[in-house]
């Protein structure tokens, strides 16, 4: 349901305010989703101990963004705060959706050379007629991994599958 939610409130946004708000509320609910990650400035946000006027002002701050103190206001009032990582990132999405540019990660034991990680960015970016930013991420597995998660992208290469498949395509030749 917060997904659901969260995109319903993102969508408003996105529909009735102008770009530069959107991207200025975006920013301001990226850094208080890394707030929330705080287990105790979680805790006290969402306390029923804490007024609603507190909650608000703690928030808002120094924001002269009308949008923004509006949201963070329904949401007190709504007792939806909790919804302000969603928010955050649904915006991102939608972002992301309009400018047709998204994020990418490779997963690897080894450092890939940007020749390679170029390869796989054009075509890719080919496949799925979007321009897409790779991050290479060092990881333990053998192989490497392709992901773009806002696309439902995902591609890996192990060394031990291709063994295990070319043993099993030997036995059955034989």
């Amino acid at each position: 349901m917060s997904r659901s939610a969260a995109k319903k409130y993102a969508k408003v946004l996105t529909q009735n305010a102008n770009k530069e708000m959107v991207k200025e509320t975006k920013e301001y609910l990226l850094a208080l989703s890394a707030l929330f990650r705080d287990a105790k400035f979680k805790d006290s946000v969402l306390s029923p101990l804490v007024s609603a006027e507190e909650k608000s002002a703690l928030l808002i701050g120094e924001s002269s963004n009308q949008i923004l103190n509006n949201l963070i206001k329904l949401l007190v009032e709504k007792n939806r705060l909790g919804l302000i990582p969603y928010i955050y990132e649904e915006l991102r999405l939608a972002e992301a959706v309009e400018s047709n540019n998204f994020e990418g990660y490779i997963y690897s034991s080894t450092e890939l050379d940007s020749a390679t990680v170029s390869e796989l960015t054009e075509n890719i970016s080919k496949k799925v007629d979007s321009k897409i930013d790779f991050k290479q991420i060092k990881s333990d597995e053998e192989g490497f991994r392709v992901e773009v998660p806002d696309l439902g992208i995902e591609a890996s290469f192990s060394q031990e599958r291709l063994k295990s498949q070319l043993i099993q395509h030997i036995l059955r030749g034989i």
